[in-house]
């Protein structure tokens, strides 16, 4: 069975499911991972993530 994509995304981490979520409206997107969705770094990663408040500024916070 052949099937066809519009785009083809390789890799489950934060990068390729965002550029898959960002594209899903323009066609139909494969996503490719090892073996699982849950197998990305992005799924595992603990902490907290750091936003600029100010875009003038030097002024980060953390967020948990």
């Amino acid at each position: 069975m052949v099937r066809k994509f519009d785009f083809l995304v390789i890799g489950s981490g934060i990068a390729g499911m965002s550029f898959a979520l960002k594209v899903a409206h323009k066609g139909k997107v494969a996503l490719i991972c090892k073996s699982g969705l849950e197998e990305a770094n992005t799924y595992f990663a603990q902490g907290g993530g750091s936003v600029c408040d100010q875009p003038a500024g030097r002024q980060f916070r953390q967020t948990h």
